[in-house]
């Protein structure tokens, strides 16, 4: 069987076991119209993503696009008429527009880098913050999938799919990694530095009152459909963003054609870690920060996220695909949340 093949045959099964594991989450307490439209989108959207992992869909794109911004436009623009019509279809309008300008915005910026050229530059750094703070600020998310009791948001999903489309698609950002052709080499390297970052996570986490041993143990269910979705929903958005693109990016910058620049791999995952400044879970320590008052910052949680960032990182410079990345990152978190959690 050709690469190819097994590449598309493991695709379609992750996108069916991703599709069960929403339906099973989705039926609770949803009406048949409500999930069977909420499965529809979700499944149309998650197979764009997948889609764009596989190089045949990535070179059609680019040739189709050839640099006219109008056609680069296109596809997200045709997004969000999909994503109106499901807003509509379930009464939920707000925000439409703001993710509109959310798709746009970030294509518009990278076409821009592109003109100034393969390095990345000013107009990536834009870009970057364009796709990343909207998302973290909480300015999109609407319409719920379903619309019932959404276990999602679909702007949530098309943000993943507009990222990797700029840069993959219309950027051709050298060095992103957004590959499924996995090996298996690929996949002891992901398992060798989940094992190396774990005695680290226990020993800092347990001491500190961070972790706690959990007290019920997780169904077999939770522990197949716990690391798919975190890979997907997580691991993905999160590696392509902190690595396929912030540490990618850095290491064009301090050395160009390489991704192996330390520094590169030490800020990327500084940024990661206070990435996660927000999320409030003891222990807790005050920063007073005069005139703009006090913060909480949850020490622990930046410190282990910052580690955590180093031995992603070192996944995906190792294999040179985020998706391995991701991997590493799906585990650390369904361990944490089905084990550690307290």
């Amino acid at each position: 069987m050709r690469d190819s093949k097994r590449v598309r045959i493991g695709l379609f099964l992750l996108w069916l076991a991703a599709v069960v594991i929403f339906v099973a989450q989705a039926a609770r307490g949803n009406s048949p119209a409500e999930l069977s439209l909420g499965v529809l989108y979700f499944a149309a959207v998650l197979a764009a993503l997948l889609a764009l992992g596989l190089p045949e869909v990535v070179s059609g794109l680019r040739l189709w696009i050839a640099g006219s911004w109008i056609r680069g436009l296109a596809l997200p623009t045709v997004a969000w008429i999909l994503a109106f019509v499901y807003a509509l279809l379930v009464g939920q309008l707000g925000g439409m527009l703001a993710l509109l300008v959310y798709l746009l915005v970030p294509v518009l910026l990278v076409l821009a880098a592109r003109r100034v050229g393969e390095k990345p530059n000013l107009w990536d750094l834009v870009a970057i913050l364009a796709i990343w703070l909207p998302v973290e600020v909480g300015w999109i998310g609407k319409p719920d999938l379903p619309a019932g009791h959404g276990v999602m948001g679909l702007g949530h999903i098309l943000a993943i799919v507009m990222a990797i489309y700029a840069y993959v698609v219309v950027r051709e950002l050298k060095g992103v990694g957004y590959r499924f052709d996995l090996t298996w080499k690929d996949v002891g390297w992901a398992l060798a530095y989940f094992f190396m970052f774990m005695p680290i996570a226990l020993a800092v986490g347990l001491s500190t009152g961070f972790l706690h041993i959990a007290r019920h143990m997780p169904s077999v269910f939770e522990l197949v459909a716990t690391p798919i979705a975190i890979f997907l929903f997580t691991g993905i958005p999160e590696e392509t963003l902190f690595r396929g693109l912030i540490q990618n990016s850095l290491s064009q910058r301090i050395r160009e054609k390489s991704r192996w620049h330390p520094w590169a791999l030490v800020l990327a995952s500084i940024i990661f870690g206070w990435a996660h400044v927000n999320n409030h879970v003891p222990p807790l320590v005050d920063w007073h920060l005069g005139l703009l008052g006090t913060i909480s910052v949850p020490w622990v949680y930046v410190v282990l996220a910052t580690v955590a960032g180093v031995f992603y990182g070192l996944a995906y410079l190792r294999t040179g695909k985020l998706t391995a990345a991701a991997i590493v990152h799906a585990l650390v978190d369904a361990v944490w949340g089905m084990f550690l959690s307290g």
